[in-house]
């Protein structure tokens, strides 16, 4: 929750509501594995959407680097 709290520059907001649209589907996503057993295709199929959680995270990251880049 206190990472919900943060102030963040304005500059910096879209990178922060990603990022923060990106943890709370990573949370929903290990929260369906959880019952792995009881539901495997469901499983698979957050194990899908994983990769491309992580995908949309390495993005950021290079969104973030660029930001840096350009305003430093």
């Amino acid at each position: 929750n206190k990472f919900y709290d943060l102030t963040v520059p304005s500059s910096l907001i879209d990178i922060h509501k990603k990022e923060i649209s990106l943890l709370t589907a990573k949370r929903r996503i290990f929260e369906k594995t959880k019952d792995y057993q009881k539901d495997p295709l469901t499983a698979i199929l957050v194990g899908q959407a994983m990769e491309i959680i992580d995908s949309e995270f390495l993005q950021l990251s290079e969104d973030f680097k660029s930001f840096i880049k350009n305003k430093i």
